[in-house]
């Protein structure tokens, strides 16, 4: 037999542990803006460590406590951790589902576990299912029978446990784990994603970041327009009616205004050009 001072620090810190998950778990809830998930949790972990705390009135013996309380210990104990691997699974499954849909991020006024329908099945039909089950096997198998433990168990035959709180969460464990793995993954995948666009905006700054010139400049400059035609022969100048060969016009203009170009590489020059008037 286990010493019974044993027996009654293992109640202390079953009592101080459900105090610290009501305090945490409602601080968490505050902070998601959700409570359904943590109140759940709280009230089967609740459920759980005072069906366990009963047994105290029989020093925690389960050969001293009756037939129906062992009965009813058991099938309390695989029902709240039902429930509490029904929660635990709601968790993951919400934030799989935020994680596979990445345009919802930026609506952080929406609690990521906010309720849905589907949960349902991981908060109600999974634990009651579980709960028959493991009611019919152990009754008609007759497995609770006292043991040196601190509750009633399932524990002839022994795998009826795994009807129990040592098996049946698996049904959900194992698939939430896949999921879990999965949105990981496409976590992963998004975060590069998103540093990779912020790197291409990032550089798209730095060009654009670039001083220009004003506007006035583009609207003020003067093109200046050449004849296609080169090296005219006899070609009259215009304003002065003074012709090509008048060495007079040429000068004045060769003097007077910068351009001038060589259209060719004989003697004859160009002898029209256009100015843009306000030059």
């Amino acid at each position: 037999m286990l010493p019974f001072a044993l027996k009654v620090v293992w109640m202390v810190l079953s009592l101080t542990g459900l105090a610290s998950c009501w305090a945490v778990l409602m601080l968490f809830a505050g902070c998601i803006g959700s409570y359904w998930g943590p109140l759940i949790y709280c009230i089967a972990c609740t459920l759980m460590q005072v069906i366990f705390c009963i047994g105290m009135a029989w020093r925690m013996d389960p050969y001293a406590m009756p037939q129906a309380f062992c009965l009813a210990q058991t099938i309390i104990l695989g029902f709240s951790t039902f429930v509490m691997t029904g929660v635990c699974a709601s968790f993951c499954i919400a934030t799989c589902i935020t994680v596979w849909k990445p345009k919802s991020w930026a609506d952080a006024e929406r609690s990521v576990l906010v309720w849905r329908n589907h949960y349902y099945f991981t908060l109600l039909v999974y634990p009651i299912v579980a709960t028959i089950v493991e009611i019919v096997i152990v009754i008609k198998l007759d497995a609770v029978k006292p043991t040196e433990d601190l509750h009633c168990d399932a524990s002839d035959p022994v795998w009826v446990r795994f009807f129990g709180y040592a098996g049946t969460p698996l049904l959900l464990a194992v698939p939430v784990l896949f999921f879990s793995i999965n949105s990981i993954v496409r976590s992963l995948k998004t975060s590069r994603h998103i540093q990779r666009s912020r790197s291409e905006e990032h550089e798209n700054q730095r060009v654009d970041s670039f001083p220009r010139l004003p506007w006035r400049f583009y609207s003020r400059r003067v093109i200046p327009k050449i004849a296609p035609s080169p090296c005219p022969s006899s070609m009259k100048a215009t304003p002065s009616g003074h012709e090509l060969d008048s060495p007079g016009w040429f000068s004045s203009i060769h003097l007077n205004h910068p351009l001038i170009l060589p259209a060719c590489r004989s003697n004859e020059f160009i002898s029209l050009f256009s100015i843009s008037p306000g030059y």
